[in-house]
């Protein structure tokens, strides 16, 4: 039994080292990932892991959801387009290897969704850099 959760260890450590891998091949400073068993047609709970990449890179709360169509990704529209939905200004910096969980709830702003299959994306910043990129993690809303 020890070698199996031993084992099981080793995977885990193995996979999570090719998701860090694999996000600093492609340059992204942060990686995100979505529970699936946490995923309702009013929102989901999504994991922000902090890269490799050197340098200083933070994110905030605002989120956009896009829906895959066989147009390719398409923006999920928001409830009412006269009104200005704003978030909250927060700026989040996580160092290197850590990671932060945060309820994401677009009810107000998407309403419930329909099944499909959707996106999360977040904008990751560089003040110093002057720069932003968009991270993105796909995932599905069952009926």
């Amino acid at each position: 039994m020890k070698t199996c959760a031993r084992g099981l260890a080793v995977l885990l450590l193995v996979l999570a080292l090719l998701t860090h891998l694999t996000a600093c091949a492609s340059g992204e400073p942060y990686v995100l990932t979505v529970s699936g068993k946490s995923v309702t047609p009013a929102g989901l709970t999504l994991t922000v892991r902090r890269t490799l990449i050197p340098g200083d890179w933070g994110f905030g709360a605002d989120f956009t959801v896009e829906r895959k169509t066989s147009a390719g990704w398409e923006p999920v529209p928001v409830l009412d387009p006269e009104t200005n939905y704003t978030f909250i200004s927060i700026g989040y910096e996580l160092f290197p290897g850590l990671w932060k969980r945060m309820s994401v709830d677009w009810a107000y702003l998407y309403g419930e969704l329909p099944p499909g299959q959707y996106r999360i994306g977040k904008t990751a910043f560089s003040p110093k850099k002057k720069s932003e990129v968009r991270v993105w993690a796909e995932f599905e809303i069952k009926e």
